[in-house]
């Protein structure tokens, strides 16, 4: 019962971000994935080339941007070359278990190229600007093309009014800059 509920909030959220966010994807499409095949959260197919995408969700919590926050100081400057360091040991966020997940193939019969992770929070004491600063700083270091093809962060709900507080997707070619 607890899976079913799970499925069907991240199929909730994925579809609250498409619809928002994501004009290429075939709404139709989305489906949950099967958590037994380690499949990610939520397969689909592009409106756009009718290819399966697959979309990995994490929830950001306080914990987890206080987290990203603590381990941003500890990496390199923005300016210097990506090291692709790996992880924090200690690090128990669910952002960076995400990527610990990728890393270590977990997601069976999903190519990097298709697979995307969605980071979502919908209330955070953190200021948004500082929680995307840190996951920049992270993603800079850390992320690379063999994790995910695309990260999205996303505020919800949207803050129309303030572009710092809406959607931002980094992908391994680019920085982390905001999107529409």
């Amino acid at each position: 019962m607890r899976d079913l509920h799970k499925a069907a909030l991240e199929r909730a959220i994925f579809l609250e971000f498409a619809q928002r966010w994501r004009a290429d994807i075939d709404l139709a499409s989305v489906a949950s994935g099967n958590p037994n095949a380690r499949e990610p959260d939520i397969l689909a197919k592009s409106s756009e080339s009718d290819q399966p995408l697959a979309i990995e969700l994490v929830r950001l919590t306080e914990q987890d941007s206080q987290m990203l926050a603590r381990q941003a100081p500890r990496l390199p400057p923005a300016d210097a070359p990506p090291a692709r360091l790996p992880p924090m040991a200690s690090a128990v966020d669910a952002f960076s278990r995400k990527f610990k997940k990728a890393e270590a193939g977990l997601y069976d019969g999903v190519e990097a190229s298709r697979l995307e992770l969605l980071a979502w929070s919908d209330h955070l004491a953190t200021p948004w600007p500082q929680v995307l600063a840190s996951a920049e700083l992270w993603l800079t270091h850390y992320a690379s093309a063999a994790h995910f093809a695309a990260v999205w962060l996303w505020r919800r709900p949207d803050f129309p009014g303030d572009p710092a507080q809406s959607a931002w997707v980094w992908s391994h070619t680019g920085r982390l800059q905001r999107f529409g």
